[in-house]
C-alpha cells in the first residue's frame, strides 16, 4: 500500500461522512470531526459536534466553533488533515488550521484569492464568460441605494462559505446561508446589517458545477454535474443534492473553462465551480476550494477514489485509470419543513446520514441523505422523491410537546 495513503488523516468539515469513508477505503486511519451525529458513521475516531438534539438549543453552530472544537479533539492524534463543507472555502478559520495542522489541499491565502469575486469576475472576462452583477454591502443604506440598479429578486450571500455576518430580519426567504430578496417588502424587512456581505444579481438558470482536479500547473475535469436546488420533493429552499453526471451539448466547454479557471486561480486538489447555465450561456457563480458533495457519484461514475486522488494532485500528479460507467448517479438531502422528531430509525436501503431515534430535527435543516443510481435522470429524481416520502410519512412526526 502507498505510504501516501497510510496512517492518521484528520477529516474537517460540517458534513464530512462522504470524504471520510473515501479515506478510509484509500487506507488511512481516519479521525473525523464534524457536525452531525449521525448513526449510521462507521469511523471509529468520530468527534461529533452535537452533543445532544433538542428544539431549544443553547449554543448555535458557527464554522469558528466547529475548527476549534476540532483543533482540541485532533491534536497529537494527527499531523495532516483534509477539509470539507463550511470549513475548506473559508480562508479565515484555514489559517487556523494550518497554523496547527498539514492541510492536504489549498492554503488560507489561495482561498482568498478563489473567493475574491473581483479577481473572478476579471478571470472570468478574460474567458469570456458571463458574471452576474455583484458588489459588497455593508451597511443597509449602502444595499438600498444599490437595489435602485437591480431588478429583483437579488440575493445577498457572504463572501466566504460560511462566512460570518449578521443580518436582523423578520420573516425573509433564506437559500443555505443566503438569503433571497423578492421585492420590495422584503428589504423593508431587514432591520440592520452587521459586517460585510454580496448583493448578487438572480441569474434563473440550471443550477450545475464541474469537479476538476489540478496541481497546479496542470488541470484535469471530471464530470459536469446537475445541482438540486429547491426542490419541493426534498422539502428544501436551498442546495439539496445532485446528479453525476449531467450530459449537455456544452459540456465540453464547461469542462475546458473550468480547467482555466482553476490553474488561473493556482489551486491544487480537488475543486469545484458552481454555474448557472441559462439558454446556452453560462454564467459562474463561485469557486469551492474543497472536495464538493458530488463525491460519491463521481467516485462511482468513473471507479476511482476521488481521496487519494485529490492527494495525488497535490503531490503534483494526475494520472489515474477509470472504469467508466454509464449508469447516472444521484443524492438528495431531505430537509424538515416543520420541527420533527424521529420516530423510529430509519432502515431503507440507499439511506445515509442517518439520525438517532428521538433525534429532534429542526425545520429547514436536513434530516437524511438519498442515493440512488440508474439510467434516466428523472428515473432517479422519482425515486428519491418517493423515498423521501415514505421517510417523512412513517419515519417521522412532528415535534408537538415543547414544554
Amino acid at each position: 500500500m502507498d505510504e501516501k495513503t497510510t496512517g492518521n488523516l484528520g477529516i474537517i468539515g460540517l458534513n464530512s461522512l462522504q470524504v471520510a469513508e473515501s479515506a478510509q477505503r484509500a487506507g488511512f486511519n481516519v479521525f473525523l470531526v464534524d457536525y452531525y451525529r449521525d448513526s449510521d458513521i462507521e469511523i471509529k475516531n468520530h468527534f461529533p459536534m452535537q452533543k445532544y438534539s433538542n428544539p431549544n438549543l443553547s449554543e448555535e453552530y458557527s464554522a469558528e466553533k466547529l475548527v476549534n472544537f476540532a483543533i482540541e479533539k485532533l491534536d497529537g492524534m494527527v499531523d495532516k488533515v483534509i477539509l470539507t463543507s463550511a470549513v475548506g472555502c473559508n480562508p479565515e478559520v484555514i489559517k487556523k488550521i494550518e497554523n496547527r495542522f498539514h492541510i492536504i489541499g489549498n492554503n488560507s491565502r489561495n482561498v482568498r484569492g478563489a473567493r475574491d469575486w473581483r479577481k473572478l469576475k476579471k478571470i472570468a472576462e478574460d474567458l469570456d464568460v458571463n458574471f452576474p452583477r455583484t458588489y459588497t454591502v455593508n451597511s443597509k443604506t449602502r444595499l438600498e441605494k444599490l437595489l435602485r440598479i437591480f431588478e429583483f429578486p437579488v440575493i445577498l450571500k457572504p463572501i466566504f462559505e460560511a462566512g460570518d455576518f449578521e443580518i436582523n430580519f423578520d420573516d425573509i426567504n433564506k437559500i443555505n446561508n443566503n438569503i433571497v430578496l423578492k421585492s420590495e417588502e422584503d428589504l423593508d424587512k431587514i432591520k440592520e446589517i452587521k459586517g460585510e456581505i454580496l448583493l448578487q444579481e438572480f441569474i434563473d438558470g440550471i443550477p450545475i458545477s464541474c469537479s476538476i482536479l489540478s496541481t497546479g500547473y496542470e488541470s484535469t475535469a471530471l464530470t459536469v454535474n446537475r445541482q438540486l436546488m429547491g426542490e419541493d420533493g426534498l422539502y428544501a429552499k436551498g442546495y439539496c443534492g445532485n446528479i453525476v453526471p449531467f450530459k449537455t451539448k456544452e459540456e465540453d466547454k464547461i469542462k475546458r473553462i473550468s480547467e482555466n479557471i482553476i490553474l488561473s486561480l493556482n489551486l491544487m486538489g480537488s475543486n469545484g465551480i458552481d454555474f448557472i447555465l441559462r439558454n446556452n450561456e453560462l454564467y459562474i457563480l463561485e469557486i469551492n476550494t474543497r472536495l464538493q458533495d458530488t463525491l460519491w457519484g463521481i467516485e462511482k461514475r468513473l471507479g476511482i477514489n476521488l481521496v487519494k486522488e485529490h492527494i495525488n494532485a497535490v503531490d503534483g500528479k494526475i494520472d489515474f485509470d477509470t472504469d467508466e460507467s454509464n449508469l447516472i448517479y444521484g443524492k438528495g438531502i431531505l430537509f424538515a419543513n416543520k420541527l420533527l422528531v424521529i420516530k423510529k430509525k430509519i432502515n431503507l436501503s440507499g439511506i445515509r446520514n442517518i439520525p438517532e431515534k428521538g433525534s429532534i430535527i429542526q425545520k429547514n435543516e436536513p434530516i437524511c441523505s438519498i442515493y440512488s443510481y440508474g439510467k434516466s435522470e428523472t428515473d432517479i429524481l422519482n425515486r428519491i422523491y418517493r423515498t423521501a416520502n415514505t421517510i417523512k410519512t412513517l419515519y417521522t412526526t412532528p415535534y408537538s410537546n415543547m414544554s
